[in-house]
């Protein structure tokens, strides 16, 4: 997507959109975009792929435009696939609506936390040789959460005997860091806590998109998706979170 920066102004926004594309004729406004978009895909009998990273970089408005065409333009040439590459705010575009969202269509897939390869290869990047068994242990430990999978890497580069688990359970503001947005409302503790005491969160339904405390848990990382149910990323983070709470409440 074209810079953030100046996602205020549409027209340049969906200028730049064209470019990227090929669109040749001239653009000069959201209609002007679209009506190119399906000439292109026109020419191209739908055999399309648009990816589109960052749509919650730009402006809420323009998120709803390019999302309001793009429906239009899959439901048009059926071949024609659009992947969008987002967070939250695009979660909710796609959710807040229920039936009636422009993006209800969509498949909604998690991009994963590091594999064991993955880790591997990140260790090559810093020339350790990470053996098998111990990425498979920092990712039991972390549940593949990004930063918390390259703070273990680290520290075993520093010190091959280290332990993750009381690595992690030992570092304050490391927890703290973890937790710190989902425990920052007095008013969610009770429920916490009992959430806490549950090996899982329960079903993802539509009404799991307007429970605040769940939606927290999930886009802080301590959560994950586990085919349809949500659940904790892993147990020493569902330890922290104890830890902290109690801390807090006692």
């Amino acid at each position: 997507t074209p810079a953030a920066g100046r996602d205020d102004n549409g027209d340049y926004f969906f200028q730049s959109l064209a470019r990227q594309l090929g669109i040749t004729r001239r653009i000069d406004s959201r209609s002007d975009f679209e009506h190119g978009l399906l000439d292109f895909l026109a020419d191209k009998q739908g055999q399309a792929f648009f990816l589109v990273i960052g749509p919650e970089t730009i402006s809420e408005s323009l998120r709803y435009d390019l999302s309001a065409l793009l429906h239009r333009a899959t439901a048009i040439y059926d071949p024609f696939r659009v992947v969008l590459c987002g967070g939250e705010r695009l979660y909710h575009l796609a959710h807040a609506d229920g039936e009636s969202s422009l993006l209800n269509s969509a498949t909604v897939c998690e991009l994963p936390g590091f594999s064991s390869m993955e880790l591997q290869e990140r260790a090559g990047d810093q020339s350790l040789s990470l053996p098998p068994p111990v990425s498979d242990l920092i990712l039991e430990v972390t549940g593949g959460h990004g930063w918390l999978s390259m703070h273990c890497l680290h520290a075993w580069g520093e010190n091959q005997d280290i332990l993750f688990h009381e690595l992690l359970m030992r570092d304050q503001t490391l927890m703290a860091r973890v937790w710190s947005h989902v425990l920052s409302n007095p008013a969610d503790h009770q429920r916490l806590a009992d959430l806490l005491t549950r090996e899982d969160l329960g079903e993802i339904t539509m009404a799991w998109v307007r429970d605040s405390l769940l939606q927290r848990l999930y886009w802080q990382g301590v959560g994950k998706a586990k085919e349809y149910t949500l659940v904790w990323r892993s147990e020493c983070i569902r330890e922290m979170g104890q830890r902290l709470l109690a801390a807090i409440t006692s």
